[in-house]
C-alpha cells in the first residue's frame, strides 16, 4: 500500500519493502551463524530464549 502511494506521487526511484522480511532474514542469518559455530541456544528456566542484546 505504501508502495502504491509512493508511485502515485511519481517516485519510481523509491523502494518500499516490508520490515518483516528484513527481520526474518536477520533471524535466519543469526541462526545459521549460531549453528555454524556450534553455539547452542541459551534457554532460561521458563523455556524462553535468553539471547544477548547488543551493547551488553
Amino acid at each position: 500500500m505504501i508502495d502504491d502511494g509512493v508511485k502515485e506521487h511519481g517516485r519510481d526511484d523509491v523502494v518500499v519493502q516490508d520490515i518483516s522480511m528484513h527481520l526474518v532474514e536477520a533471524i535466519e542469518a543469526g541462526e545459521r551463524l549460531r549453528a555454524h559455530f556450534g553455539v547452542p541456544p541459551v534457554v532460561t528456566e521458563e523455556g524462553a530464549a535468553d539471547a544477548p542484546v547488543a551493547g551488553q
